[in-house]
């Protein structure tokens, strides 16, 4: 029996060495890879019993996993980060139980903020692991490797064998034992771009592989399979999206032997449909030609009536106490049982969701959880674009990123479905990668208005020359020509007195957001004017010094960005003395000229 098990932990191992290099990597390996297995079985225990709770098992247990590994290697700092990220996402669900006092809806709640959980939880073991070396770009690689490979066999070997389930009651589509189409769905698409990605970079690099034109294959039939709307629509973008990409930047040559890979997949499936899978197909096809007539307009079709679920629960929801439903929320569950109500005269009266992730977040958790999910998503896609060297490498990642979410926005099932977080998770730490490497940080930002703001912020030039500084703008005809001469960044000419002020402002609070996290100064300095307050309110939220000298031109009386910046500058200079009235925390140390 002892020798028996030696073998096995040997077969382990072995198997281990060849796919990674530590047991923390090869944990992390399994936690992904597991997936469809687990996914599958979970299916079919709900399909055969009704009820399963493998797949929450499964991923408590990692989440356990997880967390002792954050704990263990990441810093007091990241922790207390990452701690105030969760907990006010925990409180808010304990909030919603005191106000409505349903044991059913709190583990409701629960169970569906422990999907946001696992998958931000997932992306920060991928970066305190990649930050000691454990992983790497290959991880994560390797599990899609796996992937492509394992989620097209437990569609297709049950399909063959004449068991498992159709996506749709009229016995439309095929989803073998996965429960949730819409789950499958992303995760099918995500892979099929993955596979899209392997068979272009091959054929850019003159290094034509069939092995990567059969796993295309394989994508291309399950996708399909599935048949529903948006499999469809998101396959043939992104086909699109791949052909147009090669045709500009290959050779006439390569993109034609792209071209004909996607055509050879996309023959092969027809021909399976023509024999194997006609009745599945033409099912599809009926299914959604009833639907296309018995709807009121192409919206209405296109988005399967949830825009009327978002119309009836937003009329509902917002009906009384309109403030502290948008800043807290009323929870997932209460949010669903609201909405079901509202759309009661369509489809009964039972809990349901809107089904677009965004809603759902925004009215089950008001403005607090919806900034601090989203906010935390999609700060690490515009650190990828701020810091990334390897766009074009990364390009299948950027482009899955980009459908994940507007699959997520109009079809739903990404932030709260285990399974397709997943790869959102795993999309996310990619992207992860080159912005966790950027550790250094620029010394001195200095920012200011064009004119006679710039020309004052001029003169400081010489006093932070053997620092590492840039220079941050106004662009027009004065400051176009700057950039000869200096490291120089622009915002928008912006104008108070034109139309379009708040817009212009807005465009720039998100560039601004922008150069801080590119930068990441230690100090700002600035000389005003309006334009330089978001990016001085940023850098005060992150840690950095700011230093405010008020105009020169203000003798008497105080600017209103002076009266702004004034609140929380760290250090706040005069250039008259009379100025004190105003400031009485100001400092005079003389003028700037």
């Amino acid at each position: 029996m002892i020798s028996d098990w030696v073998k096995s932990l040997k077969k382990v191992y072995f198997m281990k060495s060849r796919i990674a290099s530590n047991w923390y990597e090869f944990i992390f390996f399994l936690s992904f890879v597991l997936v469809p297995i687990i996914d599958s079985l979970n299916g079919y225990l709900l399909f055969t019993f009704g009820q399963s709770v493998l797949g929450q098992l499964f991923r408590t247990v990692v989440i356990l996993i997880f967390s002792t590994l954050i704990i263990k290697y990441s810093s007091a700092p990241k922790l207390l980060k990452l701690c105030l990220l969760i907990i006010p996402l925990l409180l808010l669900q304990i909030g919603y139980f005191l106000i409505y006092h349903s044991i059913h809806g709190l583990v409701f709640d629960l169970t569906n903020i422990f999907k946001i959980i696992f998958i931000i939880v997932s992306i920060e073991t991928f970066r305190v692991l990649k930050k000691e070396e454990l992983v790497s770009k290959g991880t994560i690689e390797n599990i899609l490797n796996f992937c492509l490979i394992l989620f097209p066999l437990t569609i297709l070997i049950p399909k063959i064998l004449g068991v498992g389930y159709s996506a749709y009651s009229n016995g439309g589509g095929y989803s073998a034992f996965y429960y949730a189409n819409n789950d499958i769905n992303i995760v099918l698409i995500v892979l099929l771009i993955y596979s899209l990605d392997l068979l272009f970079n091959s054929v850019s690099l003159h290094q034509f592989k069939f092995r990567y034109l059969f796993l295309l294959i394989l994508m291309v039939v399950v996708t399909l399979l599935i048949g529903s709307k948006s499999s469809i629509a998101f396959f043939v973008i992104s086909i699109l999206i791949y052909l147009l990409r090669s045709f500009r930047i290959n050779s006439i040559k390569s993109s034609i032997n792209f071209l004909v890979g996607i055509l050879i997949s996309v023959s092969i499936f027809l021909m399976l449909v023509l024999t194997v899978f006609a009745q599945t197909v033409g099912k599809i096809i009926e299914r959604n030609l009833y639907f296309f007539r018995i709807s009121n307009n192409i919206i209405d079709y296109i988005f399967s009536d949830r825009n009327l679920f978002l119309d009836s629960a937003l009329h509902f929801i917002y009906s009384d106490h309109i403030l502290p439903k948008v800043i807290f929320g009323i929870g997932f569950y209460q949010k669903n049982v609201n909405t079901g109500i509202a759309v009661s005269h369509f489809f009964g009266s039972a809990p349901r969701q809107i089904e677009m992730d965004i809603f759902d977040t925004f009215f089950a958790y008001g403005l607090i959880g919806f900034i601090l999910i989203y906010g935390y998503i999609f700060l690490i896609y515009i650190r990828h674009l701020v810091y990334s060297k390897k766009k074009k490498e990364l390009f299948g990642y950027n482009l899955s990123f980009i459908v994940i979410i507007a699959f997520s926005t109009l079809a739903g099932h990404v932030l709260y479905s285990a399974l397709s977080g997943s790869f959102l998770a795993l999309i996310c730490s990619m992207l992860l990668i080159e912005n966790d490497e950027k550790d250094s940080k620029t010394d001195i930002c200095l920012i200011s208005s064009s004119g006679g703001h710039l020309e004052q912020l001029k003169r400081l030039l010489p006093i932070v020359k053997e620092y590492s500084h840039t220079i941050i703008t106004e662009k027009n005809t004065s400051t176009s020509n700057m950039n000869n001469f200096y490291e120089v960044n622009y915002l928008i000419q912006q104008d108070r007195k034109k139309t379009l002020f708040i817009l212009v402002y807005l465009i720039n609070f998100l560039i601004s957001a922008v150069f801080y996290l590119r930068f990441r100064p230690k100090i700002i300095i600035s000389t005003g004017a309006g334009v330089v307050i978001p990016f001085c309110l940023i850098g005060k939220l992150f840690g950095s010094k700011i230093i405010f000298i008020e105009s020169f031109a203000k003798v008497n009386s105080p600017t209103i960005t002076g009266r702004i910046v004034y609140k929380f500058a760290d250090q706040f200079y005069i250039q008259w003395t009379d100025l004190k009235k105003c400031y009485p925390k100001g400092i005079y140390r003389g003028t700037i000229y």
